[in-house]
């Protein structure tokens, strides 16, 4: 991917999440985006592929209803277990991430890795069952994060909107 290694200033990464600005310093100031890049005062603060899927999925979690505090947490285990996952030269190699809730804990797993156990008739964790999961597509917000820089890269001089 053309993207990898790339890290996008936080207008750019605003828009390409579909969020915006206030709402996330906001959220940042009061805890409850936990896994915003680091920044100085005088510094900007850059994201880097991983860190634009976590706010990608933090935006989209909010449109969808789910409070802020709830879709910060999930936002940034997501980066988490990215970050704690490289493979194969790649940031992360993984199409599709499930989100689990049992009883007992809420984690990620890989895609594969649930269907198989799903179609083993097991459950993951022998004594809670899953209350609820939920998919994330990261091919998809990878390919509008690509589309994006692409974009970028192509436009010469400042932008009208700045």
């Amino acid at each position: 991917m053309k993207a990898a290694g790339i890290r996008v200033t936080t207008k750019l990464a605003m828009r390409i999440a579909g969020l915006d600005p206030l709402r996330f310093n906001e959220a940042v100031a009061a805890g409850v985006y936990q896994c915003a890049p680091r920044t100085v005062p005088g510094k900007a603060r850059t994201f880097t592929e991983i860190d634009l899927h976590g706010l990608y999925f933090f935006a989209r979690l909010m449109e969808g209803g789910m409070e802020n505090a709830r879709a910060g947490d999930i936002a940034c285990r997501l980066v988490a277990f990215l970050q704690e996952n490289p493979t194969a030269g790649k940031p992360f190699s993984e199409s599709r991430l499930i989100y689990v809730v049992d009883r007992l804990r809420s984690f990620f797993i890989s895609a594969q890795e649930y269907e198989r156990v799903e179609k083993e008739g097991k459950k993951l964790n022998a004594t809670a069952g899953t209350v609820y999961s939920i998919k994330f597509e990261l091919d998809f917000v990878r390919e509008r994060i690509r589309e994006a820089i692409e974009e970028e890269r192509s436009i010469i001089g400042e932008r009208d909107d700045d």
